[in-house]
């Protein structure tokens, strides 16, 4: 971004969108637990990844890359569930049901906020 030219995949372009697509959706899948959260950030994400594809920007998926090794090496699977998501841990230790949504919300619109600002 900010001026660095496109990025030309050619050939990969249409393998790595799907990757990408996939990629997104299994990430939000990972924060299904509570009502309106996979939305709520879904939605935010959305419009930072809307903000640089209008910028010319490409969007980093190392976080999805790490959990995904992470728990893999740690909890036998991405797909396994457990109470290792963040809302089930901060449930656990008394966060009110009502703030679990807004929060990580919020912060994952001041995490895109700094991405697309760059």
């Amino acid at each position: 971004m900010h001026g660095d030219p496109p990025l030309d995949l050619g050939a990969a372009a249409l393998p790595f969108t799907v990757l990408a697509v996939l990629g997104f959706i299994n990430a939000v899948n990972f924060l299904e637990g509570l009502d309106g959260l996979a939305a709520g950030v879904g939605l935010v994400v959305w419009l930072g990844l809307l903000v640089l594809t209008l910028a010319g920007g490409l969007w980093p998926f190392a976080a999805l890359a790490l959990v995904v090794t992470l728990r893999r090496r740690l909890r036998g699977g991405p797909l396994r569930a457990d109470r290792t998501h963040l809302h089930r841990l901060l449930l656990d230790r008394g966060l009110r049901p009502r703030l679990m949504v807004p929060l990580p919300v919020a912060l994952t619109g001041v995490y895109a906020t700094l991405g697309v600002a760059g």
